[in-house]
């Protein structure tokens, strides 16, 4: 992904994740108007902490979108984190998402 690209999720459902998305550029990540918060679910090899993991000095922005912690696969400790280390500071926007199935703690 390019600096400002848009990541449109354009169908309702279950999206399983075998590895997290590096923001490692300032990117959109978002669900179409009209489609119902489509779910952010581990899938059976997952490795990672975080559905989406930001690194320093950018600007991410999501909306729309279901995070579900646990799966038949295993559990996701966080739906967004940032990866140390952070020499800049990092923007993260949310709108309209839902988060559920987390740890307690996390």
């Amino acid at each position: 992904m390019q600096t400002g690209d848009t990541l449109w999720i354009d169908e309702t459902g279950e999206y399983p994740f075998e590895q997290p998305i590096e923001a490692s550029k300032s990117i959109y990540i978002l669900a179409k108007a009209g489609i119902e918060h489509p779910q952010f679910v581990p899938g059976k090899n997952f490795r990672g902490r975080a559905f989406i993991e930001i690194t320093d000095g950018v600007d991410v922005t999501i909306g729309g979108i279901s995070f579900i912690g646990r799966s038949a696969y295993g559990d996701v400790p966080f739906g967004v984190s940032a990866i140390a280390p952070m020499l800049k500071h990092y923007n993260l926007t949310v709108n309209n998402c839902r988060f559920s199935e987390f740890n307690e703690g996390s």
